[in-house]
């Protein structure tokens, strides 16, 4: 997967707030699937207020409405979505999710679903 600096910048800087916190964090980004690039990434701190519903040492939550848009825009029923200042055309690729899992003893691991995903 190819990712630019300013992509591997707002990774790092988001997972040392992780970190510093000890609670999840992430956002949202653009994936080009035929290019296996991302394109861009969302800053936690450039999400619009409320985005964020849940944030603990071991789980993250995403306002429902988002959510059930970024699906809306991922599978083709919404041409167009805006997730704060940023805006995503169809043809621009699709929006992928990103997030953290401090763990106690200063290490990030990935949870469950992850080890899922991964599996899968």
């Amino acid at each position: 997967m190819k990712i630019n600096q300013a992509t591997y910048g707002n990774f790092f800087d988001t997972l040392n707030q992780s970190r510093q916190d000890m609670l999840e964090l992430g956002s949202f980004g653009l994936y080009r699937p035929e290019e296996d690039r991302i394109l861009h990434t969302i800053s936690p701190s450039n999400l619009p207020r409320g985005s964020i519903t849940k944030r603990t040492p071991f789980s993250l939550n995403f306002n429902g409405e988002l959510k059930e848009a970024i699906a809306a825009f991922n599978s083709g029923r919404k041409r167009h979505i805006e997730i704060g200042p940023h805006k995503y055309s169809q043809k621009d690729g699709m929006v992928f999710g990103y997030h953290t899992h401090p763990a106690d003893d200063q290490e990030v691991v990935p949870g469950q679903d992850d080890k899922k995903h991964m599996h899968d």
